[in-house]
């Protein structure tokens, strides 16, 4: 989405819930209780925007009823905003810029980039590096030697480097897709290798390793 049509859509929150109403009910509001499409909605004055009760059952909601923007005090348009921004960011963003752009504060930002990034993570995890593909298993050693480290960064006793596996995928242009596997980390790490143990840390360490089959 352009800058311009993402600034216009999402200009305040009446806007962006119907945009949201336009994507979730493209054919009229439905009941998230009963599924019933007699859903009229509610126009008065004293009642909040967007908000739809059923004739069937007789529940009142809106369209944010069974999604993460259901009760939350942030507006709708920056919970849109804060979600394509994530979705469209090409080296990924963090919850400090998501706050400085929006004009929340940072515990809010991390809510909700926690939130988005555990919507959109499959129920089911399939096999690393997708069905049918052939992925070639390694690992590299992070930490070091104790002899080397700084005396107060140094461990009470040497329990040996961290392992931090990573699957390289073959694409047909005999190219190399590679992907350290952060969520089998902390299975490979061993307590008190690290100290305190970072996933970043850990990825950035791995990129930099000198194996020729981890090489991009």
């Amino acid at each position: 989405m352009a800058a311009e049509r993402l600034i216009f859509t999402f200009r305040h929150a009446d806007a962006a819930r119907e945009y949201l109403e336009g994507l979730h009910w493209p054919n009229g509001p439905i009941c998230p209780q009963c599924g019933s499409d007699d859903a009229p909605r509610l126009s008065n004055k004293k009642h909040r925007a967007g908000l739809v009760q059923c004739n069937v059952c007789r529940e009142q909601f809106t369209v944010t009823v069974g999604t993460v923007f259901e009760r939350s005090k942030v507006p709708l348009h920056k919970w849109l905003l804060c979600n394509h921004l994530l979705c469209a960011s090409k080296k990924a963003m963090s919850a400090r810029e998501i706050g400085r752009l929006l004009g929340i504060t940072y515990k809010t930002a991390r809510f909700m980039c926690h939130r988005i990034r555990t919507a959109t993570t499959p129920a089911v995890a399939g096999p690393l590096g997708g069905e049918n593909t052939i992925v070639e298993i390694d690992e590299t050693y992070v930490g070091g030697e104790e002899k080397n480290k700084h005396a107060s960064k140094r461990a009470k006793c040497n329990l040996g480097d961290a392992v931090a596996p990573a699957h390289v995928k073959r694409t047909k242009r005999r190219r190399c897709a590679y992907e350290v596997c952060l969520r089998c980390v902390d299975s490979y790490v061993r307590v008190g290798a690290l100290g305190t143990r970072s996933a970043t840390g850990t990825a950035s360490s791995a990129r930099n390793s000198s194996s020729p089959s981890t090489r991009r």
